[in-house]
């Protein structure tokens, strides 16, 4: 997979897996407990969503040393495959990506850890991922209703929209609490990537 075509891809299913991809982001400086779910294993094909273009190559995802890696197999054959931990909320799957860098727009320290946050659906044969809904996110705390440990950061781009960035401060176990009933809510994530296994 060329390097853009790799890029577009990490906007798909992952924001922040790759620097500052332009887009809305959720991000975490804790991490969740880390569970296995074999069902994500395998290969898969990109089915696009509405407006986007679906990326040829295959996506394989594979699990080592108690993380997964993401990648084409030029990815994985260059030693270049993102890597991501899943999480379980109740019943939805969350997925934690390195955040490298993207929480320095925040004043943390360059040593503290970040992640980004996504949800995923696992069927036999499909798979979806969602980002959290950082506008949403942003207009509840603007509106005194966020009720967890945070920071909003918001730039106009070029274009003239608005990109949000929230970066949820809370602990691991504050955040596994806030997390169980935000989850439930319809509306908080917008899906981003669907996926079909290949035989």
């Amino acid at each position: 997979m060329r390097p853009s075509a790799l890029r577009a891809l990490a906007v798909i299913l992952f924001p922040t897996i790759l620097a500052i991809t332009g887009c809305d982001s959720v991000l975490t400086t804790a991490q969740l407990p880390s569970v296995r779910e074999d069902g994500i294993l395998g290969d898969w094909k990109d089915l696009g969503t509405p407006g986007s273009t679906p990326q040829v190559d295959p996506v394989l995802i594979r699990f080592k040393d108690g993380e997964y890696a993401l990648g084409s197999p030029d990815d994985f054959a260059k030693g270049m495959a993102s890597r991501f931990t899943l999480a379980r909320v109740g019943n939805v799957l969350i997925a934690e990506s390195p955040g490298e860098g993207q929480c320095d727009v925040f004043g943390t320290e360059k040593a503290e850890s970040c992640w980004s946050l996504n949800r995923v659906e696992v069927w036999p044969d499909r798979m979806n991922w969602y980002d959290f809904d950082a506008s949403r996110l942003g207009r509840e705390s603007f509106g005194g209703s966020l009720n967890i440990a945070h920071s909003i950061r918001r730039q106009r781009k070029q274009d003239g929209s608005l990109e949000t960035t929230v970066l949820l401060s809370a602990s691991s176990t504050e955040l596994q609490r806030f997390l169980e009933s935000y989850v439930m809510r319809r509306g908080v994530f917008r899906l981003t990537g669907r996926l079909e296994r290949l035989r």
